[in-house]
């Protein structure tokens, strides 16, 4: 039997998104609870290979990215990790172009490039993607943006590039996971407007001046629902800390 206590860790799913929102942010952005794992340190490379200042010590992030620049991003960073592509909505926003090697080695019009492009370009981006790289270019406006499934990294992409774009911007067919929900409260304390965070169709009122924030990411419920199973499957007794029930009703 399994027995005693233990910690729910911070999400990395949530992590590596907020970590790309601070492209967006004036000074420093301090993200607490996050976990150490491979996947973060290779954000928090290309953040620094675009010219941000980037820390990672005690499960404490702090990102200045004042600095940063919009270059071409090679495969030996983006190739090691999917989720670097929730850089490219930030860097359309902020300087209205994105350009890298496909992450995680995908090719175009395979997962998870293809509803990043399709929603993107409902922004007005231009896609000038070739085989060997992922590009996009052109100012961003906002508008209705109907995504072609229920994409996280997708819907994450819009909810930050449409936080830096003043009007409103229609999400049709958004995400609403746990993480998601997490950067459009993240997006919310940096300046934008958000309506229907948890919900399938999301509203956002971006702001062009948005300010760095402290954040605590939300502890990992997939962790969550593995640790509840060993204490089932060995009969034990075990008090999960930093673990929200509401997020695993259909589990539990």
């Amino acid at each position: 039997s399994l027995r005693g206590d233990v910690s729910v860790s911070g999400s990395k799913n949530a992590a590596l998104p907020l970590i790309a929102g601070s492209i967006l942010a004036t000074g420093e952005t301090v993200l607490r609870n996050v976990p150490k794992l491979r996947d973060i340190d290779v954000m928090l490379e290309i953040l620094r290979y675009l010219g941000a200042d980037a820390s990672h010590i005690d499960n404490t992030v702090r990102i200045r990215a004042d600095r940063i620049v919009s270059k071409p991003i090679p495969a030996e960073y983006v190739g090691k990790l999917r989720g670097s592509i929730v850089v490219l909505g930030p860097l359309l926003a902020r300087f209205g172009v994105g350009e890298m090697a496909y992450p995680g080695g995908c090719i175009l019009g395979k997962r998870p490039v293809g509803a990043h492009i399709t929603a993107l370009t409902q922004m007005g981006a231009v896609d000038m993607s070739t085989e060997e790289s992922l590009h996009l270019q052109g100012t961003l406006r906002p508008g209705r943006v109907i995504l072609p499934e229920f994409s996280v990294t997708a819907t994450e992409n819009i909810i930050l590039a449409a936080s830096m774009l003043q009007g409103e911007t229609r999400i049709e067919i958004a995400a609403a996971e746990p993480h998601v929900q997490d950067v459009e409260r993240f997006a919310v304390a940096m300046g934008a407007s958000i309506d229907g965070i948890g919900t399938h169709t999301v509203i956002v009122r971006g702001s062009k001046q948005l300010h760095a924030v402290e954040h605590t990411v939300i502890g990992d419920y997939l962790e969550m629902g593995v640790l509840t199973l060993a204490a089932l499957v060995t009969r034990g007794k075990v008090r999960i800390h930093g673990a929200e029930p509401e997020q695993l009703i259909m589990f539990l």
